[in-house]
């Protein structure tokens, strides 16, 4: 009897550590836990906030002519028109100005953490920070070359997107990557202004 007693004692005991345990390594891990599981829904909810229908004043090329290109980062994407869902496919271009013409032209592209597989182009844009004055960035647009230069970056919250994204010259052609920020994370926007040059 008293043997018995302390088996289930033990086993209790046991029990208790083993709970406990667990409970410490989801505490200690909860960042990399919430990233993983809440990557995706994050950057839905973020790209809801863009979506409009295609304006139809043009005929969308096909993807294969379109690319973003960024060699200082090693970014090679193709520039995909239509919904958020698109963006397993290469990076967006935001329903608006064109690239080349005047005004404000975006491309969302997502942002992932390190360690994130390198799949669906889900870290397109996790090193677009690194971009500095003076980078170039190519976009292959309608059989065209367009050559922007990189003048400035912004990280705001997304309650001040159009403030922050705001331009003053209108007769310039601005072209704003956007994405979330930081990597896998909804807390802020990272915007890299560029300029036409070429």
């Amino acid at each position: 009897m008293y043997n018995e007693k302390k088996i289930w004692q033990n086993v209790r005991l046991w029990k208790f550590f083993i709970t406990f345990f667990l409970i410490c390594v989801l505490i200690f891990n909860w960042n990399e836990i919430l990233i993983f599981s809440n990557y995706k829904i994050i950057w839905h909810k973020f790209i809801s906030l863009f979506e409009q229908p295609q304006k139809p004043s043009y005929t969308a090329p096909t993807s294969n002519e379109n690319k973003l290109k960024i060699p200082k980062i090693n970014v090679s994407a193709p520039i995909i028109f239509g919904s958020s869902q698109q963006l397993k496919k290469g990076v967006l271009l935001y329903s608006g100005t064109l690239p080349g013409q005047k005004g404000k032209t975006i491309i969302l592209g997502h942002s992932a953490p390190v360690g994130w597989p390198d799949i669906n182009y889900d870290n397109v844009f996790s090193n677009i920070n690194q971009l500095e004055k003076g980078d170039e960035i190519f976009i292959f647009y309608n059989k065209k070359k367009y050559i922007y230069e990189v003048f400035a970056q912004k990280i705001f919250l997304p309650k001040n997107e159009e403030q922050a994204l705001s331009i003053e010259d209108k007769n310039q052609s601005i072209l704003i990557l956007l994405t979330c920020w930081p990597p896998g994370k909804d807390y802020q926007r990272l915007g890299v202004l560029t300029k036409l040059i070429k």
